[in-house]
């Protein structure tokens, strides 16, 4: 292995069978950019998660009864909740990648860490809402 110095970006490059000098395409800063994409990810459905909850809280605080019964055999709450946790995940899968890219380039991994954290407890709140979702619709699209 041969080490080599690009743009400032520590790379890794290596000699093929063949005898050339073989350098993986990376751009500089990438395990930065990856880092920051899981965090505006997961950030943004933490801060959807508050309405949803307080949605969930006034409709049984106020007692709504539901409304005709086609309404009532809707399940969006439930979609809606399985969809966010996909984008959590996806954000966590973006956040280790970020993990890989900052070990290949030699770049700190503090917003990658931050970013996986972040989307992980993301998903678990988004779970908590799907758990308050499911407590609150249950009584409305169950089956008589």
């Amino acid at each position: 292995m041969v080490g080599n110095v690009l743009s400032g970006v520590r790379q890794t490059a290596w000699k093929q069978a063949d005898g050339r000098l073989f350098i993986p395409r990376q751009y500089p800063h990438q395990a930065l950019h990856h880092g920051l994409a899981s965090i505006v990810i997961a950030a943004t459905l933490l801060l959807m998660a508050l309405p949803t909850l307080q949605l969930a809280f006034l409709l049984e605080m106020s007692g709504f009864k539901g409304r005709s019964t086609s309404d009532k055999r809707m399940v969006a709450g439930y979609v809606t909740t399985g969809v966010i946790e996909v984008l959590c995940m996806v954000g966590l899968v973006i956040a280790m990648q970020g993990l890989t890219a900052a070990g290949r380039t030699g770049e700190p991994r503090v917003l990658r860490r931050g970013g996986a954290l972040l989307a992980a407890f993301t998903a678990v709140v988004w779970l908590l809402v799907g758990v308050a979702w499911h407590s609150t619709a249950w009584r409305f699209i169950r089956p008589d």
